[in-house]
């Protein structure tokens, strides 16, 4: 004022002498708005008042959870309490310096921070978070933890460990929640979380798919057979059918009933329903059909081809075994004996047959055949047999173990020579006989081929 600077003291006071006269001035103090005006001194003292305005700067916050605006949140500054709108915010005009807050809410966890206003506006972000409670899934099967089990809950997802124990933090309210885990049931209800940490007990239940198990024999079901698959035995009804609900997997099963053999299988389950067929089989009862084969004089003959049903035996098998209930024809022959036929009946018990086969003795005295040697007997491949000069043969025949002839020589178309070859290489190793005719007469000889 009038060229001069003046500083008012504690009191706020400054004073000095001046003319009468108009005098502009200027009031300044660094943190305070400048104040103008003029005085009109006129020919006594004057006093004039003049009030500074501190300078001041906005402080705005925005209360959000992160993402969302949170209104009605309570923010406590300076000694005053501000509410934060729809779009969570609230304003307050502040001088410069440093200054704490908190902020509040219902269901929320409280916010304390603090901020510092220099010479300019500030923008202060507030992120909330709301009280949360433990929830702990507890999850069983058949009484036992089950670990594994995926938990989809409030978008998220957790995983139950080895003691078959999931836990989250939740805030207050109800959710929805799912439990899943390959092979068993989808579990899904809600858990309502209050003011207090929640327990929750889950009891999985294992998917399980119907099988049938049909029991057939040619075709026809047979009710009543048991049938012993996952430590259970049950029985096929009058469909032939059993059913049983088991979780995938492979398993295998048995099949019982008297009269019949006993069946063993197995059904893979997959994740659907499976139908299988067993077959089993009637026990047929089958027995030994014996023949006792002897000579009129009652002695053994240890050495006849047997031909049961049309199939001939090694020579000397003289038992059938497995033979069911039927009638059968039979034929017995041996190179010294008449071929005996007939037949027999089996019914419901082994049988023996006796068999008297009577000797074929139109022949030559084996004294005769003193000239007649054949060899290498036993022999590997050829036999060579010098007829000699005791008689006039007309026909030579080879004859295998089972009666047929292998070979049958005519001398007349050999010159009626003294001396014949029979080639065995390529026959079967057994018991052979040489059949030698002269005449109305025949005499053997038993050739050994191994």
């Amino acid at each position: 004022i009038n060229g001069q600077d003046i500083f008012s003291n504690a009191a706020g006071i400054a004073s000095l002498k001046l003319l009468p006269g108009t005098y502009p001035y200027t009031v300044q103090k660094e943190g305070y708005h400048t104040q103008e005006g003029s005085l009109i001194i006129n020919n006594s003292a004057i006093t004039t008042n003049i009030t500074l305005s501190l300078i001041t700067y906005t402080a705005s916050f925005t209360v959000t959870d992160g993402t969302e605006a949170i209104q009605g949140a309570t923010i406590s500054v300076n000694n005053q309490s501000l509410a934060s709108n729809a779009q969570g915010q609230a304003q307050i005009a502040l001088v410069p310096g440093t200054y704490s807050y908190s902020v509040s809410k219902t269901a929320y966890q409280n916010y304390n921070s603090e901020f510092q206003i220099t010479n300019q506006d500030v923008s202060i972000d507030i992120n909330m978070s709301l009280i949360t409670y433990q929830v702990s899934f507890n999850v069983i099967s058949d009484g036992s933890p089950l670990a594994g089990a995926s938990i989809q809950v409030n978008n998220q997802t957790i995983v139950s460990n080895q003691q078959g124990v999931a836990q989250i933090s939740l805030a207050p309210g109800t959710y929805p929640f799912t439990v899943s885990k390959e092979n068993y049931d989808t579990y899904s209800s809600e858990v309502v979380v209050s003011n207090q940490a929640v327990n929750l007990n889950i009891d999985m239940s294992l998917t399980v798919f119907p099988v049938t198990i049909l029991v057939k024999c040619e075709g026809e079901a047979i009710e009543g057979a048991n049938v012993s698959i996952n430590n259970q035995t049950l029985v096929s009804n009058n469909e032939g059918a059993v059913e049983i609900s088991l979780i995938p997997g492979n398993y295998d099963f048995t099949v019982n009933k008297s009269g019949y053999d006993e069946y063993e299988g197995d059904v893979t389950v997959t994740n659907q329903a499976e139908t299988v067929t067993a077959n089993i089989t009637a026990i047929i009862p089958v027995f030994n059909v014996t023949f006792v084969v002897t000579n009129a004089a009652g002695q053994a003959i240890n050495d006849a081809v047997l031909t049961f049903d049309s199939q001939a035996m090694n020579a000397g098998d003289y038992i059938i075994s497995g033979v069911e209930a039927g009638t059968y024809s039979y034929q017995l022959t041996h190179p010294q004996y008449f071929t005996s036929e007939g037949s027999v009946e089996v019914t419901n018990e082994d049988v023996n047959v006796p068999v008297t086969l009577i000797l074929n003795n139109i022949g030559i005295d084996p004294l005769d055949l003193s000239s007649v040697k054949a060899f290498p007997n036993p022999t590997t491949g050829k036999v060579t047999v010098e007829l000699g000069d005791s008689h006039s043969w007309q026909e030579v025949q080879l004859i295998n173990a089972l009666g047929q002839k292998v070979q049958t020589v005519l001398m007349k178309d050999n010159n009626n020579a003294s001396e014949l070859e029979f080639d065995l290489s390529n026959a079967p190793d057994g018991i052979y006989m040489l059949k030698l005719r002269s005449g109305d007469k025949t005499a053997t000889i038993k050739i050994v081929k191994h």
